[in-house]
């Protein structure tokens, strides 16, 4: 795993200067995820301090565009790398300075606000002294129910779906399963010699380097969450998870390399409408390659 985490990063970091920041941001930061899970955190910090300098003056409307997800683990990327950015410190500031007027907190901004926490922006106490709104969570599908978004994303090329149904697997515990490590198999496998991930089916050189920034920086979020987990519980080597062969289960096929060119009109991006904890922020968007998902529970083997 470490290989192909550290690859990408690079791969991020040496492709974000020619991105917008708007849309580039999530990018180096996702590089710094990805970085942060090999223990490898010097591999991002050029890309970060040249982000923190450029957006030095940033407006408030820019980082609330980014959102907490993005802002706050960038925010975080930047104290480990010991910089920082003056305009994100304030909107932070400000926003922290917003949430101590809350009456209460709704589940949907908790994870923010803990987020502020952890970075000293709020203090404990205080955050702990606003109640939080609880609300009725519906039960979080299995793997088996997540192998139909994992089947679909493959056949459809839709690698930031992909991703996102990885990460979804992680967070739910079922990081060991082998629908899991196929999928890790499967992403791994639409990796470059240059670190960036996917294939897709543009003939202009820009638009395909614009897909695959998209995807990589989804795939990488993915990646991370499972080397992260795997320093944990499972033996890790390079791009292999020792101790258990990866074998053909019933997501037909889905191990073996798929290096198509794809589609065009359907190459793949993350759904928002994937269940997992937080936001999709990070997930891909790449306006020339959305479409909405395709239903094909009837073609899922038994």
């Amino acid at each position: 795993m470490r290989t192909p985490v550290r690859l990408a990063v690079k791969w991020l970091c040496d492709a974000s200067p020619e991105q917008d920041h708007h849309f580039g941001l999530a990018g180096v930061t996702a590089a710094a995820l990805g970085a942060a899970a090999i223990q490898e955190h010097g591999l991002a910090r050029p890309a970060l301090e040249r982000y923190a300098a450029e957006l030095a003056d940033a407006s408030p409307a820019f980082w609330q565009e980014q959102g907490m997800e993005i802002a706050g683990e960038f925010a975080l990327a930047l104290q480990q790398a010991g910089t920082h950015c003056p305009s994100l410190d304030e909107h932070l500031r400000g926003t922290a300075d917003a949430v101590a007027f809350f009456e209460s907190i709704s589940a949907d901004i908790t994870d923010g606000v803990d987020r502020l926490v952890s970075l000293g922006v709020i203090e404990q106490s205080a955050a702990s002294a606003i109640p939080r709104q609880t609300t009725h969570h519906q039960k979080n599908p299995g793997p088996l129910q997540a192998a139909v978004s994992l089947c679909e994303a493959r056949e459809n090329y839709h690698l930031g779906q992909m991703a996102a149904g990885l990460r979804t697997l992680v967070q739910e515990g079922w990081a060991h399963h082998r629908i899991t490590r196929d999928a890790v198999s499967f992403l791994i496998a639409q990796q470059n010699t240059h670190g960036a991930f996917g294939y897709p089916a543009f003939d202009d050189p820009m638009a395909r380097r614009q897909a695959q920034y998209s995807w990589t920086r989804s795939v990488i979020i993915a990646l991370a969450a499972v080397a992260t987990t795997g320093r944990r519980a499972l033996t890790v080597t390079d791009g292999v998870l020792a101790g258990r062969a990866l074998g053909s289960t019933f997501l037909i096929g889905l191990i073996e390399p798929f290096v198509g060119l794809g589609r065009p009109g359907v190459l793949g991006v993350a759904i928002s409408g994937l269940p997992s904890r937080g936001s999709h922020r990070f997930a891909a968007r790449h306006p020339t390659t959305t479409r909405p998902p395709i239903r094909k529970r009837e073609q899922v083997a038994e």
